[in-house]
């Protein structure tokens, strides 16, 4: 526990100097502010579960953990299309091309959910 003469010291210290205290605490906000409005908060998928992992011993590779299934179904779709988290859609128009009322009706409705 704190002992009761340095809480009133402390106490006293901040009564005595309040117009530094506050200069000084003003000052930190707008720092940390203004700093905060340069935060990128970027989550990786991959950060939130374990993958496979691998130890390199004298020059050979041992996996000692396979990784959870759908991190292994994951990172293949991230290799094959740059990202796991894009969605491909394929409409194909049965008779022509697809610049036709019909068909760009249906690509407006797919594109806007």
């Amino acid at each position: 526990m704190i002992p009761k003469r340095w809480i009133e010291a402390y106490l006293w210290f901040l009564l005595r100097n309040r117009l530094a205290v506050t200069i000084a605490v003003a000052v930190m906000t707008v720092f940390f502010a203004y700093e905060a409005t340069h935060l990128k908060v970027v989550p990786q998928f991959l950060d939130f579960y374990p993958g496979p992992s691998t130890v390199r011993v004298f020059g050979h590779e041992y996996t000692w953990r396979k990784g959870h299934p759908y991190i292994n179904i994951y990172n293949t779709f991230r290799r094959m299309f740059g990202s796991a988290n894009i969605l491909t859609v394929i409409l194909e128009a049965k008779h022509g091309d697809i610049y036709n009322p019909t068909t760009l009706e249906k690509i407006d409705v797919i594109t806007k959910r």
